[in-house]
């Protein structure tokens, strides 16, 4: 059974993942196994990496060490995704031809609502003030974009000079 509390938590930091830690990701997210009740040298041993990859991979993903890592699985051990339609989460409801308007409009209706509340899944106190406390120290600010992407830089340029 997949874990998809896991998979989203990892999914961000996966394009930048080394195969050892590869190798951890996709054990964490497909094993069926008890996270929560293994030590750290057995997981290790299972996976077949060191301790101190399965250790660094941990935090790599946020957390500060294995033990809280537990915890939280334990915590999120019946999470499942809020995206209505489980299918879109894997791109089995990408945008085809053969979709009408409504259709399209609907899909990326819903992919955006799922970014939003994904966003927002993974966001701490203590990371937004981190955030906010380096932007605010800094002597200036840049905003890049490229394509779409470049209006909404400009938005976000135009509103940080009117604050």
């Amino acid at each position: 059974m997949k874990n998809h509390y896991l998979d989203q938590r990892i999914r961000i930091k996966k394009p930048n993942l080394s195969l050892t830690e590869k190798k951890i990701s996709d054990y964490f997210v497909h094993s069926e196994s008890l996270l929560t009740q293994m030590t750290l040298e057995s997981l290790a041993n299972e996976i077949g990496v060191s301790q101190s990859s399965v250790y660094q991979f941990v935090k790599k993903i946020g957390y500060s060490g294995f033990q809280e890592f537990k915890i939280d699985i334990a915590r999120n051990s019946n999470y499942q995704p809020t995206f209505q339609n489980v299918n879109s989460v894997n791109g089995a409801d990408d945008i085809s031809p053969d979709d009408d308007s409504i259709t399209i409009a609907k899909k990326v209706l819903q992919a955006n609502i799922y970014s939003l509340s994904n966003a927002t899944q993974f966001l701490t106190k203590e990371l937004l003030d981190n955030v906010l406390a380096l932007m605010y120290s800094a002597k200036t600010l840049h905003f890049f974009g490229q394509g779409g992407s470049s209006i909404v830089a400009f938005d976000s340029f135009h509103k940080f000079i009117r604050t």
